[in-house]
């Protein structure tokens, strides 16, 4: 049994930092200016700054790691504009549903919330060391790359979880830079993966790819999906821009997943 590489201190102004704000800041995207978004709470940067301290961590350059947050930079490993791999190294930031799950009922909670892998820092290759919660804030320390069982290339990020403080593994594509799930719905369907609850309401009725309308209970958990795994089969792009997936009965009783198409002020994303 690993011990926590940190304990929390318990200090006065830490509680008054949580109790007053979030960090503001402004981010960007390939298409223009993005809306204001939500940054780490002011406790969990304080944490992270102690976790340096506590530790001794230092950066690429020798000296104290820099603890930063910016929602500007690509999360998922992703390369920015000019071609250039992310450098994540001291910045606080969320583990993410990675943008390739299964389709399947646990993806609405019927049995399960959403967890992210994590690895073992001190084996060899990928070693599962458990999970951390989708929406969990963690401190990458450094980045590696390792080969899994399977012979392919991961590229990881070194992470302290700031919920218990322990040093473990994260995929890079399971690493986002701002809390996209406090975005707009259509806004966060360009990061990730997100829950929403459907309310009936006057208008053009939710569809199928084909244009079938598609009648809906009022608080149906619905699975938005991730903006480039909707594809192109949107039968009303204009009038049902955003896409989702609901579980309906099939043949012989099998549940199976239904993509669906809706407007956005019938939707309240809530995860």
């Amino acid at each position: 049994m690993k011990k926590n590489v940190l304990q929390r201190k318990r200090m006065p102004g830490r509680i008054l930092a949580a109790a007053l704000a979030l960090l503001f800041c402004l981010t960007g995207a390939a298409a223009g200016e993005k809306a204001v978004s939500l940054a780490p709470a002011d406790a969990d940067m304080i944490l992270a700054r102690e976790t340096v301290e506590k530790l001794a961590l230092k950066g690429p350059d020798g000296n104290p790691l820099q603890v930063r947050y910016d929602a500007a930079a690509p999360g998922r490993g992703a390369a920015d504009a000019e071609g250039k791999a992310p450098d994540y190294t001291g910045m606080v930031g969320f583990a993410a549903l990675p943008n390739d799950p299964m389709i399947s009922r646990f993806s609405i909670f019927d049995k399960a919330y959403w967890t992210v892998p994590v690895y073992d820092p001190e084996a060899k290759g990928c070693v599962p060391f458990g999970s951390l919660s989708h929406k969990s804030t963690v401190l990458v320390t450094g980045q590696e790359e390792r080969t899994d069982d399977e012979g392919k290339v991961r590229q990881l990020l070194n992470i302290i979880r700031l919920d218990l403080g322990t040093a473990c593994l994260l995929e890079a594509g399971c690493f986002v830079t701002l809390p996209y799930w406090n975005l707009t719905l259509r806004e966060a369907t360009e990061y990730g993966y997100c829950l929403a609850v459907y309310r009936e309401t006057p208008g053009e009725p939710p569809k199928t790819e084909d244009g079938k309308s598609v009648a809906l209970r009022d608080g149906t958990r619905v699975l938005i999906l991730f903006r480039e795994a909707a594809g192109d089969r949107n039968p009303e792009p204009d009038k049902l821009p955003v896409a989702g997936v609901v579980f309906r009965e099939g043949k012989g009783d099998v549940i199976e997943p239904v993509t669906v198409f809706f407007r956005e002020n019938e939707l309240t994303l809530n995860y």
